[in-house]
């Protein structure tokens, strides 16, 4: 019989599990299914039951919805004890952001499971699957004679998808087959025998590829997935075919709300070639390579933290060869393991320092205690207090090739200040200060004279009486006075501090084109003065600043400039800048009054510019002693780049070199189909361009190609020897759906 008013009152009346279907009008209750308590809601332009047979027979834009399963179609016909839906013409099943589609599908709408003929498509995040049969079990999809894709350009057009003849889709978790080509385009590139592809993020493969004069041509590869909700692992396996086989394991965690945060990288290289025929001729590294890097952050509660961080490396060089990126950052990696309490007024931390590798200068602390108490009132008076206490166990040891002695001592440091601050005439603050200091060594400095006794070759030219000419050697002994440090005795070094800060802010706001602006200016003057110590800094080994304090008698004087306006109703600096110079008061005869005018300027005109700028100004010299320089500008589409320079003074004390670098990367069209970029690093003091490169992209609907080279020109080391030009050239692909899984260009493991 028809059934319009139901449809029109969509009446969930069609299915019903083992309860017969009898004529309803829409005010009547409508039964539950048997199996699960769900109810099946149907429209349709006309809707028939068959009550003999137990069929529901639906025609005309029919809807079917039952819990998160919506089933459209032409025509549908419903067997009411089954609850099997056969569907036919334009039909689709939607779960979610899961979609299946095809001309004929049969459907259980209890199980689950399902069978379409024809050519039909399904959909499952980022994918596209289309087939001319499949079936569905439970959760599991099984495609017959398909074709997988993220592109969602027109079929017969895309430039990926994976065939296979049979296709297994888990939802939300994975797309699998055997026996799959891979298309570029129309042209076949690659068979797999086993292909999976996690759609969890947490899982997938990554591969690196491309070739470079040191390393020859390389694939590196790593698969990453989750062992747990902490958990997750990275494997690697690296081909180099100038340096040999290399293989890794990471592991990273963390808890819930990122309470604790670490990872655990492992890396070992059977380097075929560590020492290059351009590398220094004292280099001495073995085949045998590899890297254990430890770091956890742990926040046992809102006070209490604990760090710890551990790098074991077969050698100096592993980092610069295999870890390119990390080397430039940090080119001698740290060791500690800390934990600090946070209170109110106070912090207590603890720290014990160690040398793992010792190829390597260090300073070790074995342990070192600190509190650090807060400046704080004291009661009701308005004076305010703060001090910082420590007691360390403290070792220097040098590189083992130096054959130097370690030194060690004892040390027991406390300072203590008062601060009244103060206001004057409504707007002058000044705090004047005054803090004592005193420390213990349990051993301090001595030198001792010795006599060296060393071996010397002379040569003698001596014509005989044939005359021929000789060359006789003979050797001698050369005796040479030394005076060196050595441990001395303990001691105690008192210190004592005056000085006062004081400061005044004045500010203009006036209206402009471009909303309110605001000027701060805040002159401000820090004085020092500290008579000389008991034990001076000559007396001391040194380990940090504390054993280097001396005699002082300097006012630092300063401005500070804001320049404002508002974003988002709270205000934004557009230029935040100081400048500073410390006037010494009492320098010595062939010092002068100001060494350095010195400056930390941060400039952000709007929210894609960025540029930041420190130094120091020579005024005896009149030569720049530092100067940094760093810009990144955005402009959306159009471009995305970022520039810095930093120069260095030369210091032949502290036997530092003068250095002149520019580094900058720039990326053109970055949201285009093509895409380009560049990037450079130059040594103006050398006259040295040390790496310049370039790269083009096209990214597709779904796909994205990359290729470059990077070229790193040789040079002649300090030491006289060669370096050899190193080209690098890389292609890279991923497709756009998952960007984290991206062939690459990367050198190091």
């Amino acid at each position: 019989m028809c059934l319009r008013d139901l449809a029109q009152f969509s009446l969930v009346a069609l299915i019903a599990g083992t309860v017969a279907l009898q004529e309803t009008r829409a005010e009547e209750a409508i039964p539950e299914s048997e199996q699960d308590g769900q109810r099946i809601e149907t429209t349709a332009e006309s809707l028939n039951y068959d009550r003999e047979n137990g069929l529901v027979d639906a025609v005309g834009n029919v809807v079917i919805t039952r819990g998160d399963v919506v089933l459209k179609a032409d025509h549908v016909q419903v067997d009411v004890n089954t609850e099997v839906a056969t569907a036919k013409g334009n039909v689709r099943i939607i779960r979610g952001d899961q979609e299946w589609t095809g001309e004929y599908v049969q459907y259980n709408f209890v199980t689950g499971e399902g069978l379409t003929k024809g050519g039909s498509a399904a959909t499952a995040e980022p994918f596209t699957v289309t087939y001319d049969g499949a079936e569905k079990t439970e959760d599991i999809f099984i495609f017959h004679n398909a074709s997988a894709t993220t592109c969602d350009n027109e079929e017969g057009h895309h430039h990926f998808r994976v065939t296979a003849k049979r296709m297994e889709l888990k939802p939300d978790k994975y797309l699998k087959t055997r026996n799959a080509v891979w298309w570029f385009g129309k042209v076949p590139s690659m068979y797999l025998p086993y292909w999976r592809r996690n759609l969890d993020e947490d899982f997938g493969w990554r591969f690196y590829a491309g070739h470079s004069s040191d390393m020859g041509y390389y694939l590196l590869s790593s698969y990453y997935y989750r062992i747990n909700p902490g958990l997750k692992g990275e494997t690697h396996l690296d081909l180099r075919t100038e340096r040999g086989v290399g293989v890794g394991q990471d592991f990273s965690w963390s808890a819930a709300g990122d309470r604790q945060i670490g990872e655990l990288n492992l890396y070992y290289a059977d380097d075929q070639e560590p020492i290059a025929d351009d590398d220094p001729p004292d280099k001495d590294v073995d085949s045998d390579r590899y890297r254990i890097r430890f770091e956890d952050a742990h926040t046992f509660t809102a006070q209490d933290t604990a760090l710890i961080r551990a790098h074991y490396l077969s050698d100096t060089d592993i980092l610069e060869d295999f870890f390119e990126d990390e080397f430039r950052q940090e080119r001698q990696p740290d060791n500690f393991i800390s934990f600090t309490h946070r209170e109110d007024n106070y912090t207590v931390n603890g720290i014990a320092r160690s040398r793992l590798n010792d190829f390597y200068n260090s300073v070790n602390r074995l342990p070192e205690v600190s509190l650090d108490a807060f400046r704080q009132p004291i009661k009701e008076s308005s004076f305010f207090y703060e001090s910082l206490t420590s007691g360390s166990f403290l070792q220097r040891e040098f590189e083992e090739s130096s054959g130097l002695d370690s030194l060690d001592s004892f040390r027991f440091d406390t300072v203590h200040g008062l601060f009244r601050p103060d206001k004057h005439f409504g707007f002058l603050t000044l705090i004047p200060r005054a803090s004592v200091r005193g420390t213990y060594y349990s051993k301090t400095r001595s030198t001792e004279t010795v006599l060296e006794q060393l071996s010397v070759l002379s040569s003698n030219i001596v014509i005989d009486a044939s005359g021929m000419t000789n060359v006789v050697v003979t050797t001698g002994v050369s005796t040479n006075v030394v005076t060196r440090d050595v441990e001395g005795g303990s001691d105690f070094r008192g210190l004592f501090e005056l000085g006062f800060e004081t400061s005044f802010k004045a500010f203009r706001i006036w209206e402009s084109a471009h909303g309110p602006r605001r000027h701060i200016v805040e002159p401000f003057a820090n004085y020092t003065f500290v008579p000389e110590p008991s034990v001076t800094p000559e007396e001391l080994l040194q380990f940090d600043d504390i054993d280097m304090l001396d005699e002082e008698n300097f006012v630092r004087l300063g401005m500070r400039h804001k320049y404002q306006t508002k974003h988002n109703e709270a205000p934004f600096d557009i230029i935040d800048a100081e400048v500073f110079a410390d006037v010494d008061l009492d320098p010595m005869d062939n010092e002068d009054s100001v060494e350095d005018i010195l400056w930390d300027i941060e400039i952000m005109s709007s929210l894609d510019v960025f540029i930041s700028l420190d130094g120091a100004y020579n005024l005896p010299d009149s030569e720049l002693d530092t100067f940094n320089a760093w810009i990144r500008r955005s402009r959306g589409e159009l471009f995305d780049g970022r520039a810095e320079y930093r120069y260095r003074r030369e210091d032949p004390i502290l036997r530092i070199l003068q250095s002149s670098l520019f580094t900058g990367e720039l990326r053109l069209l970055p949201r285009a189909a093509w895409s380009y970029g560049a990037n450079a690093r130059y040594e103006s003091e050398e006259s040295r361009l040390e790496e310049i490169g370039g790269n083009i992209t096209r990214t597709f609907d779904c796909l994205a190609v990359r290729a470059g080279l990077n070229v790193l020109p040789g040079f002649t080391r300090t030491d006289g020897t060669e370096r050899d030009d190193n080209y690098r050239f890389l292609l890279e692909f991923w497709l756009t759906a998952f960007p984290g899984s991206a062939w690459g260009g990367k050198t190091s493991g």
